[in-house]
């Protein structure tokens, strides 16, 4: 953020009561003019006096997401204009939100404000939380109604940073058949007005973390190219904006704990598991959008049940290690195909069940039909075993096989299938 006169005196009255603080305040004052930026590593010191982070501060004063008029003076590092907030009563934002079928919950709005004026004013974010809470999606609609570019770039224990400055495409004009172009990190420092997001960063090597935190620190990055040194800078308009899931299943052990050093180059803006009430708001308000509630005779009771056994089965503990944990997008997925015409319980057990093993099957089945919305579901192959090739062996895990591929294809889903060779 930008340094002002009003600074040194607004950390000093708001966050400071150390005298030691004080002058490093007065320091920073005298030492940047307005065309300066504060480096994004003194922040913390004044965060951690304060308890809590201006931006929290300022987003605590929001009253139906509007600014009030003493919410200029909350940010230590740059005055508050009205435009720094999202005015979710203006018909085009709604309009917006509702050409992405994003649905507004009083918890998204909170979260999209944070992430909006972070990336407006160039923040660089680490965005924490579990699979399926909207980090990536939401960081794209904020940069898409910022007008904002974004590269994306998704993570894993096979991360190298020098993957990050170039990489290679095949070009059967060169004599290797392959030529090396810009990577996407280098893509973001070279386009203007871009924004750089690594998905599940804490997959990454630290080695890759590391070489990311000196490109902040130093505010450039150096790279060969064709045997020369380059260094460019980091433009003033570049945000780094990194999300993280937690360690779990397969991934257990394998995700990085960020150093406290890393750390401090970002704002953290947690998105938490979604509660109860948040997933109801949200499947309730897809229903009238997508026209579910017209469809089915009782559609209350339907959404009730239907996020009762979402909660329910989410927290057993047999699918606890399961990295294919279920998301907001599995409830938007339910509704949609019920609104092609399919039975609700035969569209759980296929976008819930088909991704487990016999056993834990039957367990999801008896936590199903607990709700009365659900009836008892016996599936039918007998379409299949008729059109079956004759000279083919057959069973019962071949049946539900080939029928969730039809049922996937038949909605436009893209099945994955997995299993010893």
């Amino acid at each position: 953020a930008t340094g002002d006169n009003k600074i040194g005196n607004t950390i000093r009255n708001e966050t400071t009561k150390d005298k030691n603080e004080e002058k490093e305040v007065e320091n920073l004052k005298k030492s940047n003019t307005e065309d300066d930026f504060i480096p994004l590593k003194d922040y913390p010191k004044f965060k951690n006096e304060a308890k809590i982070t201006e931006i929290e501060k300022y987003l605590e004063q929001i009253k139906e997401f509007e600014v009030k008029e003493n919410i200029a003076n909350k940010l230590k590092f740059k005055e508050i204009e009205h435009d720094d907030v999202i005015n979710f009563k203006d018909e085009s934002i709604l309009e917006f939100f509702k050409s992405l079928n994003f649905i507004l919950s009083d918890n998204s709005k909170m979260r999209l404000n944070l992430l909006y004026y972070c990336i407006k004013h160039g923040f660089h974010i680490l965005i924490p939380g579990p699979t399926g809470t909207g980090k990536t999606y939401l960081s794209e609609a904020i940069c898409n109604l910022l007008k904002k570019n974004m590269i994306k770039y998704n993570c894993s224990e096979n991360t190298k940073f020098p993957n990050l400055k170039f990489t290679c495409q095949g070009d059967k004009n060169k004599f290797a058949g392959i030529k090396y172009i810009k990577g996407p990190l280098l893509q973001a420092l070279t386009t203007k007005n871009t924004a750089f997001l690594m998905d599940e960063a804490n997959l990454s090597p630290i080695e890759v973390l590391q070489a990311l935190e000196a490109m902040i620190d130093c505010g450039y990055l150096v790279y060969e190219d064709k045997g020369k040194l380059i260094r460019i800078d980091v433009p003033k308009d570049f945000c780094c904006i990194l999300t993280l899931n937690p360690s779990k299943g397969k991934f257990s052990g394998t995700r990085q704990e960020l150093p406290e050093s890393f750390k401090n180059k970002f704002i953290s803006i947690e998105f938490p598991e979604m509660k109860r009430d948040e997933l109801y708001a949200i499947t309730d308000g897809a229903s009238k959008a997508f026209g579910v509630d017209k469809k089915l005779p009782n559609c209350q009771q339907f959404i009730d049940d239907f996020i009762s056994f979402h909660m329910e089965w989410s927290k057993n503990e047999k699918i606890q290690d399961d990295v294919a944990c279920l998301v907001i997008r599995d409830i938007l997925a339910v509704l949609h195909i019920i609104l092609e015409g399919e039975d609700p319980t035969e569209t759980i057990m296929n976008i819930y069940g088909a991704r487990y093993i016999e056993p834990i099957k039957e367990e999801m089945k008896k936590v199903l039909f607990k709700y009365k919305s659900f009836k008892n579901y016996e599936e039918n192959y007998d379409k299949i075993k008729k059109e079956f090739p004759k000279n083919c062996f057959i069973n019962k895990n071949t049946l539900e096989l080939i029928s969730t591929c039809i049922f996937s294809l038949k909605h436009g889903r893209h099945p994955i299938i997995a299993g010893n060779s």
